[in-house]
């Protein structure tokens, strides 16, 4: 009987993982009580971006983009009045979830295939995301809703992508009221608090180039085998799942979970390009945020003189850290804050607050959720887009 034990709990776990990667970000809102819709944005190198909508029609859009490895589902996670894409749409906001090319939800292109070993398909870095996808993505937003101007909110890579958009072409950043950006990377920390994680930065391009050479350009997709185990493992909730996830994202079983862990590991691990973890990479030995460059061996890595300049910068920014994060830490920020003009405000959030905590710990953090509300309100008037 344990034998047929074991085969009934492992087939119920693979049953449920295989189900959260059937849900996109239109089922969890349906979940939520609330209406969406579906847009496909084809950007101008001809990949096709999947975008989710809390529609209100007439108020003023709000983009959010997710960040390393991420998709829009990570908003939508929690209870109503815990996801601060479910918050701006309660408070009258048009809400716009994005996804990069490359995640599960935005897997295809009108004329290459996604496989993980096609190179045409996976060339793309950071650069790419920032300079090709919010552009399509904002046009798509001002031809489909008339509203030339919006805001923008972006969690880790979604703020750097913001970054090099709005510091190499500041007219099309003139779109923004303003933006409000979350765990904000564009300088590495002092040391990634986690051994391992750290080692695995640290030798990204050296493990990026072992990918390469075996042909495998697509980084984590959520159908690679570790994912899978991992998303099966969650679903039977198995320590180690919560271990991985509270280390990492920062919740615990006190968090008002609406959805099978396997879910939350589903649309944080939505998958990527190789060359996007070895930009990161770079990001971090070059302790500057520049261009990609094609110039690496495992034995040297070439350290780029080019640098985004943050300076340039016109956009209103709101800036969100946390205390405890391992990947934005207050070297990085200091680093951050004198290259931009003009912050309209910097919460740091005290305590154990993780880099995904956005996502999980919404609704204990009054401060943020206000200042944000406020903010994105007082430019509202401003505009005379009365919400």
């Amino acid at each position: 009987m344990y034998p047929l034990s074991c085969f009934v709990l492992f087939f119920s776990a693979w049953a449920v993982a295989a189900g959260s990667l059937l849900r996109n970000s239109s089922t969890y809102l349906w979940d939520l009580g609330l209406p969406s819709e579906e847009h496909e944005v084809i950007t101008e190198d001809g990949y096709i971006l999947r975008i989710f909508r809390i529609p209100k029609h007439g108020a003023t859009p709000v983009i959010f983009m997710h960040g390393f490895l991420g998709t829009s589902d990570m908003w939508l996670l929690m209870e109503r009045d815990s996801n601060l894409a479910t918050i701006l749409a309660d408070n009258g906001y048009d809400v716009w979830i994005a996804n990069m090319r490359g995640n599960m939800h935005s897997h295809r292109h009108i004329l290459l295939s996604s496989a993980p070993n096609n190179f045409e398909y996976w060339n793309f870095s950071i650069d790419e995301i920032a300079k090709k996808d919010l552009p399509a993505i904002m046009n798509h937003i001002t031809t489909n809703t008339g509203k030339q101007k919006m805001f923008y909110i972006g969690h880790s890579m979604g703020s750097t992508a913001f970054f090099i958009l709005c510091s190499e072409n500041p007219q099309i950043c003139e779109q923004f009221h303003t933006a409000v950006l979350l765990a904000p990377i564009a300088f590495p920390p002092e040391r990634v608090r986690l051994q391992t994680v750290d080692a695995f930065v640290q030798w990204g391009s050296v493990l990026a180039d072992m990918l390469r050479r075996i042909n495998v350009y697509e980084f984590l997709g959520s159908n690679q085998p570790i994912i899978r185990l991992f998303q099966i493992s969650c679903a039977s909730d198995l320590f180690i799942c919560r271990a991985i996830l509270q280390l990492l994202f920062g919740f615990d079983k006190g968090n008002s979970l609406l959805h099978p862990l396997s879910d939350h590991v589903t649309s944080s691990f939505g998958g990527t390009s190789v060359k996007v973890f070895d930009h990161i990479s770079r990001i971090i030995a070059r302790g500057t945020l520049g261009p990609y460059d094609s110039i690496s061996t495992p034995q040297k890595i070439y350290r780029s003189s080019i640098e985004y300049k943050l300076e340039n910068i016109e956009v209103p920014i709101g800036l969100v850290s946390g205390a405890d994060d391992i990947f934005v830490d207050e070297k990085a920020m200091n680093k951050l804050r004198p290259k931009l003009k003009k912050i309209m405000f910097d919460v740091v959030i005290p305590g154990p607050f993780k880099h995904l905590g956005y996502f999980y710990e919404v609704k204990n953090n009054y401060q943020m959720v206000s200042e944000i509300l406020n903010l994105l309100k007082d430019f509202s008037y401003r505009s005379n887009s009365l919400i």
